[in-house]
């Protein structure tokens, strides 16, 4: 027998007695025939069949996994986008110039969402083998589609990041992914996903959480539409839905409905992210 071919089991790497017996096993086991060649039927007249690309495969293989393994729910609701919109226009021009790319609200959310993270650990985990494994790093993930798949990079330590540095690295994902140019770095180690369909009209939906992350945020369009104001007044306001999917054996409704209500406060009143300094700081 090749001694290279051998994998060792016993203390140190050693070779024992039960690896070479597996070895020889195995060699003499009868070699398991290939697998049946699948033949598709004959597209109907002007009908094709279309490969899919090694993203759009991986994405659907973890989506199953997903669904199949997690038991997931959604909690919803819909915050006052008004000073984030503000917010927004407020630092636009600054930062267009700093990050060579313009202030966009997944930005801004990315931001909010890190901070909200910190103050709810649950949020930011994992199950391994029925023990919850809580991150340090706060690592969100932005879906960003294209063409060939949806990708899901990485902002990693996005709570320690200012937000030129965050617009910069969410512009270059979109510029990477019509262009299918990641590395694998890019799209590891992710501990919460954002996926925003605003910009496409979409007001709201539920998403699907990424394995192995406990959770995703979804988020839908900033519309305008009349509400009720505290002095019983109705005006209209811009309100952005959210949808938070949750993996229930890491979460339950009311953890989550607290990450997702604290998430609120902060899109309503996001303030602090003009200095850093202050989660409280409002505006006169």
């Amino acid at each position: 027998m090749d001694i290279e071919q051998l994998k060792g089991t016993g203390p140190g790497g050693r070779v024992v007695e039960a690896d070479i017996r597996a070895y020889l096993k195995e060699r003499a086991a009868p070699a398991s025939p290939p697998p049946p060649a699948v033949h598709l039927p004959s597209a109907p007249a002007g009908d094709h069949w279309q490969e899919l690309t090694p993203i759009q495969r991986i994405t659907g293989e973890r989506t199953r996994e997903s669904v199949v393994n997690a038991p997931q729910f959604a909690l919803e609701l819909s915050a006052d986008a008004t000073n984030l919109l503000w917010l927004r226009d407020a630092l636009d021009a600054r930062f267009t110039l700093e990050a060579r790319a313009r202030l966009s609200l997944t930005s801004l959310l990315v931001k909010l969402v890190a901070a909200t993270l910190r103050e709810h650990p649950r949020a930011n985990a994992e199950l391994v083998q029925n023990k919850l494994l809580l991150h340090d790093e706060v690592n969100i993930g932005v879906a960003v589609g294209a063409e060939n798949g949806l990708y899901v990079p990485v902002v990693k330590a996005a709570d320690h990041k200012n937000l030129p540095t965050i617009v910069a690295e969410v512009a270059a994902f979109q510029e990477k992914a019509q262009k299918g140019h990641f590395k694998a770095e890019d799209l590891a180690g992710g501990t919460f996903t954002i996926s925003n369909l605003g910009m496409f009209g979409i007001e709201r939906f539920a998403a699907i959480v990424n394995p192995p992350q406990s959770a995703i945020l979804a988020v839908g369009a900033v519309i305008k539409i009349p509400v009720v104001l505290p002095n019983d007044v109705v005006g209209v306001q811009p309100r952005m839905n959210l949808t938070l999917t949750v993996d229930h054996r890491v979460m339950d409704g009311v953890q989550g409905a607290r990450f997702l209500a604290a998430l609120k406060e902060k899109i309503e009143k996001p303030y602090f992210l003009i200095d850093g300094r202050s989660q409280h700081a409002t505006r006169t």
